[in-house]
């Protein structure tokens, strides 16, 4: 008896399930390169600082009209 069950739940199952195309984490991996700047890690840690946190745990955002955080340079990574 449960052979026909079986049988039966497996004609009803899809017969081919889609599966999403492989892609590496590591895709879009750039290495470092010493010839692009980088940001001053001292004016980096006062910004951090003086926001209260870091790792998108700040107590506050800019609130000036002409305050920017601080944007790190060349291409996002």
């Amino acid at each position: 008896m449960w052979l026909l069950w079986l049988a039966a739940a497996l004609a009803a199952a899809p017969s081919a399930i889609e599966i999403p195309p492989y892609r590496s984490a590591f895709a879009d991996y750039r290495a470092w390169r010493a010839d692009e700047p980088t940001a001053d890690w001292r004016r980096a840690n006062d910004e951090v600082r003086r926001l209260g946190g870091h790792a998108g745990h700040l107590r506050e955002a800019p609130s000036a009209p002409g305050e920017r955080p601080l944007e790190p340079k060349g291409e996002p990574r």
